[in-house]
């Protein structure tokens, strides 16, 4: 059950909805998803909102791997673990097993949008993330 209610969400002017503190609601809800003290893998994770979400929250071993270097800088200026990758070809670095979650909060959606675009293909990266992460199922 979410500790978030209707009186802790509030919607900005460009539509985003944050809960009390300003994070993110769709990432806060992510956050009670995960176990605590997990190792977890945040594929795309931008400025690092749901890395720093997670380490405070839920005691995590988060690391993330993101495209651009600003939200690369972003992230390691507030002490996070992430490297400059990308999803399609770099995920095939880590070894088999070795994050309980992998996380793509909103990359799946970028990696559509380039399918239909005609500039990429998801299975490399999808097939890598299904080795990397401990217990996805098919």
């Amino acid at each position: 059950m979410s500790t978030l209610s209707r009186a802790a969400i509030n919607v900005s002017a460009n539509g985003i909805a944050r809960a009390t503190g300003g994070a993110r609601v769709d990432l806060v809800l992510v956050a009670e998803m995960v176990e605590r003290g997990a190792k977890v893998l945040d594929v795309g994770c931008g400025d690092g909102e749901l890395l720093r979400i997670l380490s405070e929250t839920r005691d995590v071993d988060g690391r993330g791997i993101e495209l651009s270097r600003e939200g690369v800088n972003e992230c390691v200026a507030k002490g996070l673990a992430v490297i400059q990758g990308d999803a399609d070809t770099d995920l095939g670095n880590y070894p088999d097993d070795a994050f309980d979650y992998v996380i793509l909060s909103q990359t799946l959606q970028a990696q559509f949008s380039a399918v239909l675009a005609g500039v990429r293909t998801p299975e490399a990266a999808l097939a890598s993330i299904r080795r990397a992460a401990a217990t996805l199922e098919a």
